[in-house]
C-alpha cells in the first residue's frame, strides 16, 4: 500500500516496490536509522571487531544519529547522507579524518543492510566530502623530550609502558593487549600477538633496559599469571584506552612538554589533548632513523606491512637526514 500526495509519486513508489520484489528484497519500513545502527553495533560489529574498535565505531555513530537518526531506514537518501557529511565538515573543519571515518562506518553499516535485504541500495556510496586538507601538525617528541617523559614515569605503572611506546614504537592497542606470556626474559624477546595489521604481529628483541623496566614493573603490580595483562586496568582486566590517553597527557604535563593542540595548532586547549599518544610511535621511528638504523629495520620494528609505508610516512625525517649528510660532505 502506497500513499502519496501526487499520482506521479504513487506510480514512482509502486515501480520501486516492484523492482524490490523482483530483486528479492523486502524493505524494512518501520525501523529508523538510529535503531538500525544500534542493532548493527550490538549484533553485527560487536562480533567482528575488537573492543577498542567497537568503542570507536560507537563514537562515530554518535555523530550520525543526531543528524539523520530519526529518518526511516527505507527512506534514507543520498541527500540525507550528503547533508550529514556537510554538517560534519562544518563541525570538524580541521579534522577531515573524523569526517571520513564516520562516513566509512555508516557506509559499512548500510552495506550490511543491503546484503540483509533491509534496503535496496546504499545511499552513502555516492556521497562526497568537500573539505580542504588540514595542515598536519608534527607532534613528534624530540630525543630530550622523550627522555623527560620516561624519567617522569619513573616509579609509576607507566614507566615500562612509556619506554616501550617511545623506544619500540608499539601502538597503544598492542601495549594494552600485551600479556606476560608474550614476554620471554630467558630468550630476551617480546611477542606482539595482537596488532592492528597482520604485519604488526612480530617478535621484538628485548634490550637490557626494556627487560629491567619490565621486571621492575612486574614487581610493582599484582601478578595474575602468564595470561595476565602486562599493563592491566584497576580490575586486572584490559586497561581502558581513554584512561591511558588521559594518563599519557598527565605524564607529558609532569615532564614539562609544551602543549600542542592536534586540531588547530594553537596554545589554547581546544581539543583537550596534549600531544597524541600515537606521537610516541612517530617519536620512536624518528629517533631510530636519526640514530642511523636502516629503514627496513625500522619498518620491521614498527610492524609496517612493507618498507614503502615507512618510507612514505617518515619522508620528512629521511629528507632531513639526507640534507644533513650532504651538508656534512660540503664541510
Amino acid at each position: 500500500r502506497v500513499v502519496r500526495k501526487r499520482r506521479q509519486d504513487v506510480v514512482a513508489a509502486l515501480d520501486e516496490l516492484r523492482q524490490q520484489v523482483t530483486a528479492g528484497a523486502v524493505p524494512d519500513r518501520t525501523t529508523s536509522v538510529a535503531r538500525f545502527l544500534e542493532f548493527w553495533l550490538d549484533e553485527v560489529a560487536a562480533g567482528n571487531v575488537t573492543a577498542s574498535s567497537l568503542n570507536e565505531y560507537r563514537k562515530r555513530i554518535r555523530r550520525v544519529v543526531p543528524v539523520i537518526g530519526n529518518v526511516k531506514l527505507h527512506r534514507l537518501t543520498t541527500a540525507h547522507v550528503q547533508r550529514l557529511a556537510n554538517q560534519l565538515t562544518g563541525t570538524y573543519p580541521q579534522s577531515p579524518k573524523t569526517v571520513r571515518t564516520t562516513l566509512e562506518t555508516l557506509r559499512s553499516a548500510l552495506r550490511w543492510a543491503v546484503h540483509a535485504g533491509m534496503i535496496v541500495r546504499n545511499p552513502a556510496e555516492g556521497v562526497r566530502v568537500r573539505s580542504a586538507p588540514a595542515p598536519k601538525i608534527d607532534d613528534t617528541l624530540t630525543a630530550d623530550e622523550a627522555r623527560a617523559v620516561i624519567a617522569a614515569a619513573d616509579g609509576t605503572d607507566l614507566h615500562a609502558l612509556a619506554y616501550l611506546a617511545l623506544t619500540y614504537g608499539m601502538r597503544q592497542g598492542e601495549l594494552l593487549d600485551l600479556r606476560w606470556r608474550d614476554i620471554d626474559f630467558d630468550a630476551g624477546t617480546l611477542d606482539v600477538r595482537k596488532s592492528k595489521t597482520r604485519a604488526g604481529v612480530r617478535t621484538l628483541p628485548l634490550t637490557d633496559e626494556a627487560a629491567r623496566l619490565l621486571r621492575a614493573h612486574r614487581r610493582l603490580i599484582p601478578m595474575r599469571g602468564p595470561d595476565g595483562y602486562v599493563f592491566p586496568g584497576r580490575d586486572g582486566g584490559r586497561r581502558s584506552p581513554q584512561h591511558t590517553r588521559t594518563q599519557w597527557s598527565q605524564l607529558l604535563e609532569r615532564a614539562g612538554i609544551e602543549h600542542r593542540c592536534r586540531n588547530c595548532g594553537t596554545d589554547q586547549p581546544c581539543s583537550g589533548s596534549i600531544r597524541r599518544f600515537h606521537s610516541s610511535r612517530h617519536t620512536a621511528a624518528t629517533l631510530l632513523l636519526e640514530s642511523g638504523v636502516q629503514l627496513e629495520v625500522v619498518s620491521a620494528i614498527l610492524g609496517h606491512a612493507n618498507i614503502g609505508i615507512t618510507a612514505a610516512t617518515y619522508a620528512r625525517v629521511r629528507g632531513d637526514l639526507m640534507r644533513r649528510g650532504l651538508t656534512a660532505v660540503e664541510r
